[in-house]
């Protein structure tokens, strides 16, 4: 053999064997827990017959990339996640994690999560989280701590988690926050026996981003942004979702937010409450334009009253929206009378009507979860959207057709499909 070819050829062998050697294992194991049938001893919790008994054994037992499938019951743990992983529940109504059996109760958050580390949670609930301590950053997040890469929530529902100081739910620490077919309800952001901080349900710090498609915050209590704060240069795209119920001391009953952009489609904010401005939305600083379309502000309210246009949104002269086929009461109709203190007015926005909902809820009562905001027969919100906003969502926030009828209809539920889910996200 002539001799360049051998080591040629030798030296390929050698090159592809490596190739091999580092290649890294992309092969997924499923860990089985069972809190009322498993046991955890001696047990690494791949064989579905012989389940663990709680998700930290399995996590424990788990390799980066492997998949924990927690069956029906309620596991009381506090999750240190410091690989990326996927915890998968039966149903959000039935696979529980919590980090005590009532609320305000326990003395930590449910999850945290290590900084570059990824974390998918699908079909389970997250409640009675606790960050308790009086220094950040056990004092952040009650039910999640995400130090920094990705969460994304998949029929996931946050209840009753609690911070002594930001996020009730989910603080949110220069990560990436991706929900779809989220409920984060009567969460709170205050100290016991003290004052209310920032972001009832999600704080976002700077650097953040927050995605959410057919997701709904309710119930919610902060001082700042009763549901949502963000701080600094997030990126938020939030598509069929409703905010109602939520309630902040100071400003923003719903959100209150700084610089960065803010992309909000098909949204209603309704029932909200604050003590200060911007019963809906409180927006602060300079920043790029905001956009809101296809959207509902309706019977919010602030220290000016209800349904005022401080009620629905106040901005910063830098930080004005610019709304797209909305009704935003209290801002007036597209043309002469829209009041150009509530932003740009970027046409097709309704005058002040009645949306016609099915079960509407006075703000007074906020915090609270109640309420339905599906519009009735004959509700001026039907039809009367702009379609290439909603281009790709194919399911409002009941998982029925988006679009009937050739026009999609403004806020996140579409008329006309038969009312199956109420109380729950089909799954």
């Amino acid at each position: 053999m002539n001799s360049t070819r051998s080591i040629h050829l030798r030296l390929s062998a050698v090159f592809c064997l490596g190739i091999l050697l580092a290649a890294p294992s992309t092969a997924q194991t499923d860990r089985h827990v069972d809190a009322s049938q498993g046991s955890d001893s001696g047990n690494n919790c791949t064989n579905s017959a012989a389940p663990c008994a709680t998700v930290g054994h399995a996590l424990g037992q788990s390799a980066a990339g492997d998949r924990i499938l927690a069956a029906a019951g309620i596991y009381t743990e506090s999750l240190l996640i410091d690989r990326n992983i996927e915890i998968v529940g039966e149903a959000s109504d039935t696979t529980i994690i919590q980090a005590a059996a009532t609320p305000n109760t326990a003395s930590q958050r449910v999850i945290t999560v290590q900084s570059q580390r990824n974390l998918a949670l699908r079909h389970l609930t997250i409640r009675h989280g606790y960050a308790n301590a009086t220094l950040t950053p056990n004092s952040l997040g009650g039910g999640i701590y995400l130090e920094g890469g990705d969460l994304e929530l998949e029929y996931v529902v946050l209840t009753g988690n609690r911070s002594n100081s930001d996020g009730g739910a989910i603080y949110n620490a220069a990560g990436s926050v991706d929900m779809r077919h989220a409920d984060l309800d009567a969460n709170l952001a205050k100290r016991l026996g003290g004052a209310r901080n920032r972001g009832g349900a999600i704080y976002n710090s700077s650097g953040a981003t927050l995605t959410a498609l057919n997701s709904r915050l309710r119930g919610n209590d902060a001082a700042q942004g009763g549901a949502i704060y963000s701080d600094g240069a997030v990126v938020k795209n939030l598509t069929n979702v409703a905010l109602s119920g939520n309630f902040a001391l100071e400003f923003g009953g719903a959100m209150m937010y700084g610089s960065g952009q803010q992309v909000m489609t098909n949204l209603v904010f309704s029932g909200n409450r604050t003590d200060g401005l911007g019963g809906g939305i409180y927006a602060l600083g300079s920043s790029t334009k905001q956009l809101i379309r296809n959207s509902v502000f309706w019977n919010n309210q602030d220290q000016s009253g209800v349904g005022t246009r401080t009620a629905s949104l106040v901005a910063d002269a830098l930080n004005r929206p610019t709304s797209f086929n909305s009704l935003v009461q209290g801002c007036g109709a597209s043309g002469s009378g829209w009041d150009n203190r509530c932003g740009t007015d970027g046409g097709n926005n309704l005058p002040a009507q009645n949306p016609n909902f099915i079960d509407p809820v006075n703000p007074a009562s906020a915090p609270t979860s109640q309420g339905y905001f599906r519009q009735n027969t004959g509700s001026p919100l039907i039809d009367q959207g702009n379609n290439s906003y909603i281009t790709g969502v194919t399911t409002d926030l009941d998982g029925l057709a988006r679009i009937i009828d050739g026009v999609v209809d403004l806020g996140p539920y579409e008329f006309g499909n038969d009312v199956l889910f109420r109380d729950r996200f089909e799954q």
